[in-house]
């Protein structure tokens, strides 16, 4: 009796498989490709993403931004290696206690700018420039050097960027000022970081 209900659960009359299997069979070939577009679709995204998030003109909006918030952890990430270590070794303090010390950098910038506490810097950029492979492998060769000297790991360097920004910075009582400023980027290990810029 038992072996002849479980036949008749598996089984339609005539002794066929029921048809609920062939319905759950369809429904995952329709869910498989439509699981695979959406993987690839995050996948495209998270890969534009991360290129725009890592773009130099991403590294760009966040120099004039730790200068706008006098924000050192921000800016801590946008400085090359060099200049970060030499500090890290002339203050002789972890990278944490350093970001005061970016942080009275910043300050001083706003200071010298005349600019007030309530500032707001935008920029356009008016010429690029992309260095010569001399160029670049030469700047990795001085950083590398300099890095040495004071003890710290080497830095891969693979491309290099010469900008002229025009910048407006709005500040306090009605302060309004139009400069063009001088801006080099380099590319280290894999990030865009700010080696040397007029402001």
């Amino acid at each position: 009796m038992a072996v002849k209900e479980l036949n008749s659960v598996a089984n339609q009359k005539d002794g066929s498989p029921k048809a609920v299997n062939k319905k759950k069979k369809v429904k995952m070939k329709k869910v498989i490709p439509l699981i695979l577009v959406l993987v690839v679709v995050l996948a495209a995204g998270t890969m534009f993403v991360s290129v725009i998030a890592n773009s130099y003109k991403a590294t760009l909006n966040k120099y004039f931004d730790s200068i706008e918030d006098v924000n050192g952890r921000k800016f801590s990430t946008i400085i090359h290696q060099f200049r970060k270590s030499s500090m890290e070794e002339y203050y002789d303090c972890t990278e944490d206690e350093l970001i005061d010390e970016h942080e009275a950098v910043l300050q001083e910038k706003r200071d010298d700018l005349g600019c007030g506490d309530d500032v707001k810097i935008e920029y356009e950029i008016s010429s690029e420039k992309r260095a010569e492979k001399e160029e670049v492998k030469k700047i990795e060769t001085d950083l590398n050097k300099n890095l040495s000297y004071i003890g710290a790991e080497p830095v891969k360097i693979t491309a290099a960027l010469e900008l002229t920004l025009h910048v407006t910075i709005d500040g306090e009582e009605d302060y309004k000022e139009i400069h063009n400023v001088n801006v080099k980027l380099i590319k280290e290990n894999g990030k865009w970081k700010i080696y040397d810029c007029d402001i």
